[in-house]
Formats: structure tokens, C-alpha cells, sequence
């Protein structure tokens, strides 16, 4: 696990112009049209509104000690940009069908308590 403080100027130093999407990062995932079941779920939680991707960063941001780090334009860009990857394995979903986009990567298990046994 990466300490927050070496975290935070690690990733930030790559955020570029908020102004400028640069789709060719989208390219692996584009050409591949494979994403783990684990990521995107992760991901569709970061685009609702209750754990917007902008507004966890901010918050997170906001404890670092170069705050801010980001300014609010970089951050909307986060939601701009995560909305750009759901829309692309959307499409990925309706070229290919889900089960060979989204790929498994954890199984549910079920639990076994000692009155089990």
C-alpha cells in the first residue's frame, strides 16, 4: 500500500490539462475490449453521485499537505474522464456481448461457520 502522502504528488504529476482528454490512453482497453468484473464495479461506484470520483479525490486531497493539489477543473476532468472509460466498454458490451468484456476475477463464497462444519 502506497503511503497517502507519497500517493497523492505521484499521481498528480500526471494529470495534464483538465481541458484536454487524451483518448489515446483509452487504447488497450479500446483494442482489448476486456475489463475485470472487480474494476468496473468499482468504477460505475465512483460515476454515482454518492461517491462521485471528484468528490472522493477531493476529500482525500484535502488532508495532503501541498493542498490543493488539484484544482477544482482537474478534478471534474476525473469524472469526465472515468465517464469516457464506462461509455467505451459500453460499447465494447454492446459489439461483443458481457461475458467476454467482463471478465471474473472474483468468485462469491459462501461462508462456512464452525456450526457448519
Amino acid at each position: 500500500m502506497w503511503p497517502i502522502g507519497l500517493l497523492h504528488p505521484l499521481v498528480c504529476c500526471r494529470f495534464g490539462r483538465p481541458s484536454r482528454d487524451v483518448v489515446s490512453i483509452l487504447a488497450p482497453l479500446t483494442q482489448c475490449c476486456m475489463i475485470k468484473r472487480s474494476t468496473l464495479f468499482r468504477l460505475k461506484l465512483l460515476a454515482q453521485s454518492e461517491y462521485r470520483l471528484s468528490d472522493v479525490m477531493r476529500a482525500s486531497l484535502s488532508r495532503d499537505p501541498l493542498t490543493p493539489v488539484l484544482t477544482e477543473d482537474h478534478l471534474q476532468a476525473l469524472d469526465r474522464r472515468l465517464d469516457q472509460v464506462l461509455r467505451t466498454v459500453g460499447k465494447c458490451v454492446k459489439k461483443l456481448g458481457e461475458p467476454p468484456v467482463v471478465i471474473t476475477d472474483f468468485v462469491e463464497s459462501s461462508r462456512v461457520t464452525t456450526s457448519n462444519r
